[in-house]
């Protein structure tokens, strides 16, 4: 999960929309996925925080077998200008039953 403090150094009101975006860094992946966004309205100078949540699915892709699968290596996500990366280490591994993922994160409320 990603935080993000926005505020609106203006002098009226808008709405702001938070993109995060998933960087893709491999030949056959996207050069940007979408994997979450956050609306908010603030009056001048009003700040909220916004909260992000990336599905396990999105650092997913097809391997040669057909099936999802994560693999171990380095991630990097875009909010606005900020960036930042993270490692999942270990061995890839294949996501056999991810009904079961959602329903899971779903009970924490985060899909």
């Amino acid at each position: 999960d990603y935080t993000v403090t926005v505020k609106n150094t203006g002098s009226v009101a808008s709405d702001e929309v938070v993109l995060g975006f998933l960087i893709g860094k491999l030949p056959d992946t996207p050069q940007k996925e979408l994997f979450d966004f956050g609306r908010v309205h603030l009056g001048p100078g009003e700040s909220a925080i916004v909260h992000l949540s990336m599905p396990p699915e999105v650092l997913s892709s097809v391997g040669k077998d057909g099936l999802q699968e994560i693999q171990a290596r380095e991630y990097e996500i875009q909010v606005a200008d900020l960036r930042s990366r993270f490692i999942v280490e270990g061995e890839s591994f294949k996501i056999f039953d991810l009904p079961n993922i959602k329903k899971r994160h779903a009970k924490r409320g985060r899909f």
